[in-house]
C-alpha cells in the first residue's frame, strides 16, 4: 500500500499492523548482507591470489594492519549477519559493545578504502594513523 493510505489507515482505525516488516529496515539489512558477502568474497580472492604467487607474498600481505582490520571486520560482520538472520530483537549489554567495536572497525575499513582511492586522502589517513 502507499504511504498515504497507510497513514489514513493508522489515523482512522488506529491499526498499526506491526506484523508487516519495515521496508527501510529490510533494505538496510539487505545492503549490509550484500556488502558483507562481497567483502568476504574479495578476501577469499585475495587469499587465493596471494597464495598462488608464494607463501612469502601471502605472509607479507596479510601481516599488514590494514589487512588485519579487514579480516577482523569481516568476521565480526559475519557474526552480526548471523544475529540478524536469527531475528533476535533483544540484545544484552555485551552485544552493544560488540556493535560499537564493529562500527569502529568498519570506519577504519572505510578510511582504508579512501586511502586507495585518492593520493591526498592517503596522506591524510596515514597521518591520522601516526597521530
Amino acid at each position: 500500500r502507499s504511504v498515504t493510505f497507510r497513514l489514513i489507515d493508522i489515523a482512522v482505525t488506529g491499526n498499526k499492523d506491526d506484523d508487516q516488516p519495515d521496508r527501510g529496515q529490510m533494505l538496510l539489512q539487505s545492503l549490509f548482507f550484500i556488502s558483507t558477502l562481497y567483502f568476504l568474497w574479495r578476501l577469499i580472492g585475495e587469499v587465493f591470489s596471494t597464495l598462488m604467487c608464494s607463501w612469502r607474498v601471502f605472509r607479507i600481505n596479510f601481516l599488514t594492519p590494514w589487512t588485519i582490520v579487514d579480516v577482523v571486520s569481516i568476521i565480526m560482520s559475519a557474526v552480526c549477519f548471523g544475529l540478524l538472520t536469527a531475528n533476535l530483537r533483544v540484545f544484552c549489554e555485551e552485544w552493544f559493545s560488540f556493535f560499537a567495536i564493529l562500527t569502529g572497525f568498519l570506519w577504519i575499513k572505510l578510511l582504508s578504502f579512501l586511502k586507495v582511492v585518492n593520493l591526498t586522502l592517503a596522506t591524510f589517513v596515514l597521518a591520522i594513523g601516526q597521530v
